[in-house]
């Protein structure tokens, strides 16, 4: 185990996947139904990646986008992270094409986590909860793809003390995740 594991100390478990899982074609990305789908843009972190996997299925979001600029949903870090989350979701690697497409086909709404976005609670009175959404995720660093920017509906900031600069992708994007699935189940504190 030692030998073909990356961890100083495994858990005495392999698994062994492969890559093609992702590498699927837009008719089967559109045939997707998802009521809630969390895309991740530049997340290049394995462990901030694979805490939003766990956030994502714990807050009722079904599926999983991912830019070609984001980590690999294999990368072990990443599995190890999501503590199994990862096989609870669909999940699929996606171009703007493609996202563009994907949200004019069906309709979606297209949230963007951004901190020029209006503030949270606002933004969120402007999604009917019934609809599905998008909700975009980018790296701390970079934020979003300007592409990504352009083609949402609403931009959305989590306030918080000035003490910090930024929030952690994963903290954020857990955030704005638990607020959706507040709304959507009925919790009207928005």
């Amino acid at each position: 185990m030692a030998q073909i594991t990356d961890t100083d100390t495994s858990q005495g478990m392999l698994g062994l996947f492969d890559s093609n899982l992702i590498n699927i074609g837009f008719d089967e990305i559109i045939s997707m139904n998802s009521s809630a789908t969390l895309l991740l843009d530049n997340i290049s972190d394995p462990g901030n990646a694979g805490t939003l996997f766990r956030s994502a299925l714990a807050f009722g979001f079904e599926t999983v986008f991912a830019t070609e600029s984001t980590v690999d949903f294999f990368n072990p870090k990443l599995v190890r992270s999501t503590a199994g989350a990862i096989f609870g979701l669909k999940v699929a690697e996606v171009t703007m094409e493609q996202l563009a497409r994907i949200k004019k086909m069906k309709w979606i709404m297209l949230i963007a986590a951004d901190i020029k976005g209006m503030s949270i609670h606002e933004g969120l009175k402007k999604y009917d909860s019934a609809d599905p959404v998008i909700l975009a995720i980018g790296a701390e660093a970079e934020g979003l793809s300007e592409k990504i920017i352009n083609l949402s509906d609403i931009r959305i900031r989590i306030e918080h003390s000035r003490e910090v600069e930024s929030l952690n992708a994963a903290v954020a994007g857990s955030i704005i995740m638990r607020e959706i699935y507040l709304n959507r189940i009925g919790d009207r504190r928005l």
